[in-house]
């Protein structure tokens, strides 16, 4: 839909509308080629570097400001971190669940996974959005606190002993949260 609103391609738009403002000198996306074509792969396709990666989560949290630049609106973002699910039922052992022990519906924004959600406010304050092969960044607004992890897991003995570097990640920032802010 971008690139026929805009009539350019989907690669070009992310670097001049995000990347190249952003300073992701580094950044791409994986093409998946296609008769000749140029098709991004935009579920997990994103070729970057944790510094690139860093000044996106930046600009995040900051509600689309990135160095004093508004680069995504303030009310783009809130839309991203809204439910997009409204009330769908979703199944119990979701990775919501699996990951944070956390139990409401509400776990879908647009391009984020929203983990922790305030009760009263059905706003998300934690949101993150994990790959399944060890990507996990994080942004939690009530910690004031974001970051990137990047886990490796080698071959099949990974899954001998139950471990998950798709769940294990919200730990691991759970634990820098609650460090940072001496919870």
């Amino acid at each position: 839909m971008a690139e026929v609103a805009m009539n350019k391609d989907f690669e070009t738009l992310f670097q001049q509308l995000l990347a190249q403002p952003l300073g992701m000198k580094n950044s791409h996306f994986t093409p998946i080629n296609t008769d000749g074509g140029h098709s991004p792969m935009l579920g997990g396709g994103l070729c970057t570097t944790l510094n690139d990666y860093i000044h996106f989560l930046d600009m995040i949290y900051h509600q689309g400001i990135y160095q004093g630049q508004q680069i995504l609106s303030a009310a783009t973002i809130k839309v991203m971190q809204a439910d997009q699910v409204k009330g769908a039922i979703i199944p119990p052992d979701n990775y919501i669940a699996k990951a944070l022990g956390q139990a409401h519906n509400g776990i879908y924004g647009l391009g984020e996974w929203r983990e922790l959600v305030d009760q009263q406010t059905g706003e998300a304050y934690q949101i993150s959005s994990p790959g399944w092969a060890g990507a996990y960044p994080w942004i939690n607004k009530r910690d004031r606190v974001y970051g990137f992890f990047i886990t490796h897991v080698v071959g099949s003995s990974a899954k001998e002993d139950g471990f998950s570097s798709f769940y294990g990640s919200p730990i691991i920032s759970r634990t820098v949260s609650e460090t940072i802010s001496g919870h």
